[in-house]
């Protein structure tokens, strides 16, 4: 029996993480949709681009008057025009299932809300990696009282809330980290299961090993960085104030300083941060364009981890990208961030710099001692056997598998 699914991805990284299993379900002789919701999302997640790339028959979601790029409070008091485009849409649609790369806000949360009394299934497959809280995370009573009251508004008015809290029906999960993640926050266990990555499955396969010399070098003059220096890499995430990120920049630059390296700052590609006025600060602190370059487009994340000789982050999915390509990884832990990765500990795939003084020694070992490199690779390995199945190219069969599964068991098949 061919099923219809539709995939509607609210950001731009959505349909090409979800591309493979696109194609593993085409392959199996169900339609295959797209819905850009483009017109109802904030101008920064805009999908259209992507969901053209993907070749699949797509439809345009119309606004119906709703702001999509207004605070979510706003958003309250349209939310009634959003509901109506949704179940319009459904109505003059057939859908057996509905599969989102989030469910925080209030376009996914609408989709499914409609889809249930419909009988479609709904499908989160969440973008990047999902942790679980940090136990060392210390927040203002302010800060608690004021995150806590927006949750409960999000989530009592219909806007959105926490990842995992929207009631889809199945959630497939990257990793067993995210599943104990979802777990803990008291979704049930039977709506999770763990898959693996049709991404990385099909980037180890599409990319393979490290750049070839024409490319690195083509990549180094499209960033402006010297041919003969080593690249040590900061995934960016805006997880700390102004003050202290400047500190640990500073820190990492010492660092790379020490191995004769360049530090390459990325910025996500939907960072509100201005490479333009970091270039500022680099001048005013008295560092070159050959201590630091930054960027957010000159190169996709997944260039710049195989370029780099060791990889920074907090708990970005850049780190996992950092163990497939075997690159060093140095986990930032020495400040007050609300999720932790700990695949140090648990895999000793990383160094974690858990003292605002272990920073530049941990990099330092990193980019120059073959020991710890070594060590770190062989982290590496579990990590990616334990987590995601090793990356054994089935990830998309086994998301569609579940889909499948998925839609039968609704109609009692």
């Amino acid at each position: 029996m061919t099923r219809t699914i539709w995939f509607v991805p609210t950001n731009s990284s959505h349909v090409d993480k979800l591309k493979a299993m696109m194609d593993e379900v085409a392959a199996r002789g169900h339609q295959v949709r797209l819905l850009c919701p483009d017109a109802v999302r904030p101008a920064l997640d805009a999908t259209r681009e992507s969901v053209e790339r993907a070749d699949y028959p797509y439809e345009m979601l119309p606004s119906g008057g709703f702001p999509g790029g207004s605070h979510w409070s706003r958003k309250v008091i349209h939310r009634r025009k959003l509901d109506r485009v949704v179940r319009g849409f459904l109505d003059s649609h057939p859908a057996d299932a509905l599969v989102f790369g989030e469910d925080v806000g209030a376009v996914s949360r609408a989709f499914i809300r409609a889809a249930k009394p419909r009988g479609i299934a709904t499908v989160m497959v969440p973008d990047g990696v999902v942790l679980p809280p940090n136990p060392a995370c210390r927040r203002s009573l302010w800060w608690r009282f004021r995150d806590a009251a927006s949750v409960f508004f999000q989530r009592t008015l219909e806007v959105g809330g926490p990842r995992g809290t929207s009631g889809a029906d199945l959630f497939l999960m990257m990793s067993e980290t995210g599943r104990r993640a979802f777990v803990q926050m008291g979704i049930p266990a039977e709506k999770i299961r763990v898959v693996g990555s049709c991404e990385y499955d099909v980037l180890v396969r599409r990319i393979g090993g490290p750049l070839t010399a024409q490319e690195e070098q083509e990549l180094r003059a499209r960033l402006g960085l010297a041919a003969n220096r080593p690249v040590i890499l900061f995934s960016h995430q805006p997880v700390v104030d102004l003050p202290e990120m400047r500190h640990l920049v500073w820190k990492m630059a010492g660092a790379a300083r020490q191995c004769g390296a360049t530090l390459l700052v990325k910025f996500h590609p939907r960072s509100t941060d201005v490479p333009a006025e970091w270039r500022q600060w680099t001048q005013d602190a008295g560092l070159s364009d050959q201590d630091i370059v930054w960027t957010r487009t000159g190169c996709t994340a997944i260039e710049a981890v195989r370029l780099c000789a060791v990889c920074i982050t907090f708990f970005s999915t850049t780190a996992v990208e950092a163990f497939v390509w075997r690159k060093p990884v140095v986990l930032i832990q020495c400040v007050n961030t609300g999720y932790v990765l700990e695949y140090g500990s648990q895999y000793g795939a990383a160094l974690e710099a858990k003292k605002p003084e272990d920073l530049e020694p941990a990099i330092v070992s990193a980019a120059t001692d073959p020991a710890v490199r070594e060590r770190l690779n062989r982290g590496a390995e579990e990590a990616l056997q334990k987590e995601l199945f090793g990356l054994d190219g089935r990830s998309a069969q086994r998301m569609a598998d579940s889909v499948i599964d998925l839609i039968d068991r609704g109609r009692g098949a």
